[in-house]
C-alpha cells in the first residue's frame, strides 16, 4: 500500500500535502482499548468489569483473556474489510491505563504502545487514518461511565497531578507519532466535562502548547466542547469532514450487498448449535 499523504487544515477544509480536498469517512473502533458497558455488555465500567473477570478467572486466566481479547478484536482483516466498504479513517478511542498504573504516575507502560503502533501500522496498510482518541484519563474527565468513571464526579479538573499525567502522556505520544502521517489526527481528551467552565480552557491552552512543542503538524480534534474551538482549528472543518454522510450512504450499500459473503468476525453455524468467528 502507497504510503498515506499528510493531512492538514486549510480553512475549513482537511487537504493532502497536494492541496486536494480530504474527506474523512469512518468508524469509531470503540470497546477495544476502551471498554464501554455498552458494547460489552457489561453493567459497569471497564475497571468494574476487569476486577469482576480478575476474579473469576484468576492471574492466569485474566492474562490469557486480555491478551486474546486485544489481539483478535481487531486485525489486518478488519482494516482491509473497512476499507472495502468505502472507509478511509479510523478513530481509535484508548484508556490511559494502557499506558500508565496509577500507583506508578508518570511511568509510562510499553503495552500501550504496542498496541496503538499495531493498529495504526494495520490501518496504514489497508489506506486507512488513525485518529488517536484519548477516551479515559487519570481522575475521570467527565461524569459517565465511558471515562471508566464510576463515581460521576470528574476529579480530572480539581486535581492537578492528574492533568499533569495527561500532558505527561501526550507528550510521549506526540514525540511517537510526530513523523507518521497515516496518523490524521489527535483528539487529546475526548468529551472533556468542567462542571466550573474554569479550568477547561487553561488546561488546553496548556496541553495544545505541550503537544505543538512536540509535533506542530499534526491535526488536532476537539472533544466535543465549543469553547475550544479557538484553539482546534480543525473545529471549522468538522461539519464537511467529520463523517461524511454521501460516503456513509455508500459504504452501508455496498455493505447490504456484501452481507451474506465472508468477512472477518463473520459467525458461522455449526452442527449441535454451536458458534464459531470466521478468521
Amino acid at each position: 500500500m502507497e504510503k498515506l499523504p499528510w493531512i492538514r487544515v486549510d480553512g475549513d477544509r482537511l487537504v493532502d500535502a497536494t492541496g486536494t480536498v480530504v474527506t474523512l469517512a469512518g468508524v469509531g473502533l470503540g470497546g477495544w482499548l476502551n471498554m464501554e458497558n455498552f458494547i460489552t455488555g457489561y453493567p459497569g465500567t471497564e475497571s468494574q468489569q476487569r476486577r469482576a473477570l480478575h476474579a473469576a478467572l484468576g492471574d492466569e486466566g485474566y492474562q490469557r483473556f486480555f491478551t486474546r481479547f486485544l489481539t483478535d478484536f481487531f486485525a489486518a482483516e478488519d482494516a482491509g474489510y473497512l476499507a472495502s466498504l468505502g472507509f478511509n479513517s479510523v478513530r481509535v478511542p484508548f484508556s490511559y491505563r494502557h499506558f500508565e498504573d496509577d500507583d506508578r504516575p508518570f511511568v509510562l507502560k510499553p503495552e500501550g504502545f504496542h498496541w496503538l503502533d499495531r493498529v495504526v501500522e494495520q490501518c496504514a496498510d489497508a489506506g486507512l487514518y488513525t485518529i488517536l482518541d484519548l477516551h479515559a484519563v487519570p481522575g475521570h474527565q467527565n461524569q459517565n461511565w465511558h471515562s471508566d468513571n464510576p463515581t460521576h464526579w470528574a476529579h480530572f479538573w480539581t486535581h492537578r497531578h492528574f492533568q499533569d499525567r495527561v500532558v505527561h502522556l501526550w507528550e510521549a505520544i506526540a514525540q511517537r507519532y510526530r513523523d507518521n502521517p497515516a496518523v490524521a489526527g489527535y483528539n487529546p481528551v475526548n468529551e472533556p466535562a468542567d462542571p466550573s467552565g474554569e479550568v477547561i480552557g487553561p488546561f488546553y491552552e496548556r496541553l495544545v502548547g505541550a503537544i505543538r512543542e512536540v509535533d506542530s503538524r499534526h491535526v488536532l480534534v476537539p472533544g466535543r466542547q465549543p469553547l475550544l474551538d479557538r484553539l482546534f482549528d480543525v473545529h471549522r472543518a468538522l461539519p464537511r469532514h467529520g463523517l461524511h454522510r454521501a460516503r456513509l450512504r455508500a459504504a452501508r450499500d455496498r455493505r447490504r450487498q456484501r452481507v451474506s459473503g465472508d468477512h472477518p468476525g463473520r459467525v458461522l453455524r455449526q452442527g449441535g448449535g454451536r458458534t464459531a468467528c470466521a478468521t
